[in-house]
């Protein structure tokens, strides 16, 4: 029979020692997958706070957009061009010619988009059956100016905007859903993203009687999201899951461009988007 080699204090000192260990062990075990955690957690608070922010950004700017086209519809030049037109070219109130009235007008609105640079035009055009530009001011490159265009040379989707405005029965703001620009049935080449903000001119007597539009970029006004930033890709997309505006050059604007890239395609595991 052989003998032990250990003592009994010497095997229950080993015994605790074992216990203790895999006690640490344990305990390491925990304290990782607590931190493991908590490094989730705050990434994903990270990136809840980043989203906001942007969110944050991107409605500051449509906020900026209405407060823009109410200073413009506000104007005193407004309602005196439109009281001159009526008064076959003379404002009797203020001894002003419509000449007059549109080179103010057309200067304040020159101002508001030199300042704007993903402002492209902005319009006032009369109700009545001549559609008549009583203003009309385009960027072009890094040139604002006035430009007399008549009413055909208005692309298919700013004659659609007018039509969807002048329907638009409230005294508050219409906005267009973001789009690419249309000439005739085709997309403009090259492809050339607008966003349409306006609203109804009404007279005192609550007689609607032109329309104040003005046509945005809407690539510059989320050119923010589009910046690299790493592993997090921000980008946005309309009510049934198509892309607007995305970084990656195949998938910006592929609800018009390219149908078949969507967030359902590329991101599965989201389920269905549904509207809302």
């Amino acid at each position: 029979m052989k003998r032990s080699f250990y003592s009994m204090p010497v095997k229950f000192g080993l015994f605790s020692l074992i216990i203790s260990l895999i006690g640490m062990l344990g305990i390491g075990l925990m304290t990782y997958d607590s931190s493991a955690d908590l490094l989730e957690k705050q990434a994903l608070k990270r990136l809840n706070d980043d989203l906001k922010r942007e969110e944050s950004l991107l409605l500051e700017k449509v906020k900026t957009l209405k407060d823009d086209l109410n200073l413009l519809s506000n104007n005193a030049s407004v309602s005196g061009v439109l009281r001159a037109y009526r008064g076959d070219g003379y404002d009797d109130s203020e001894n002003m010619t419509l000449s007059m009235w549109q080179q103010r007008l057309a200067s304040m609105a020159t101002t508001v988009m030199q300042q704007r640079d993903a402002y492209q035009i902005v319009q006032l055009k009369l109700l009545d059956a001549d559609q008549r530009y009583l203003l009309n001011v385009e960027r072009h490159g890094d040139v604002v100016l006035p430009v007399t265009r008549a009413m055909s040379e208005a692309s298919v989707s700013a004659q659609e905007a007018f039509l969807q405005i002048k329907q638009f029965n409230s005294n508050g703001i219409w906005i267009s859903k973001p789009q690419l620009l249309r000439q005739g049935e085709r997309i403009a080449y090259p492809p050339q993203s607008v966003l349409y903000i306006g609203k109804v001119i009404r007279d005192r007597r609550w007689k609607a009687y032109a329309v104040l539009m003005i046509q945005i970029d809407f690539d510059q006004l989320t050119e923010d999201l589009r910046k690299d930033t790493g592993p997090i890709t921000y980008f946005v997309a309309n009510d049934q899951g198509m892309y607007l505006s995305h970084p990656k050059d195949n998938r910006n604007w592929s609800y018009e461009l390219n149908p078949d890239i969507s967030i359902r395609k590329d991101y599965p595991e989201l389920g269905p988007v549904s509207p809302g």
